[in-house]
């Protein structure tokens, strides 16, 4: 097993430890990682820097960083819209999904 994949199965376990690996292995700027888990870029970085994080937002971002918990689903990939196509279809501007 690749270190890598290791940091991901433990931020899903619930190793609140791997924040900071996390949100690189995902590739997202603090701004995105504290996006992505409803949350303030402060409270963020206090996660990060007091090691106190919520566990569910650190096993959100081991899925983003490519974790997959559920047998069958090896090998797929994860596709994002750009917030832009996001926000223009939640304001009636773009297409249905």
């Amino acid at each position: 097993m690749s270190v890598a994949s290791q940091f991901l199965r433990d931020g899903y376990a619930g190793d609140v430890t791997t924040l900071r690996t996390l949100q690189l292995l995902a590739r997202l700027s603090t701004e995105d990682a504290a996006r992505a888990c409803l949350v303030s870029p402060e409270t963020f970085r206090r996660w990060r820097s007091d090691r106190r994080p919520n566990p569910t937002a650190v096993r959100l971002l081991a899925v983003l960083g490519g974790y997959v918990p559920w047998p069958g689903w090896e090998g797929w990939e994860q596709l994002c819209k750009p917030e832009s196509d996001l926000s223009q279809q939640a304001s009636g501007g773009g297409q249905s999904l």
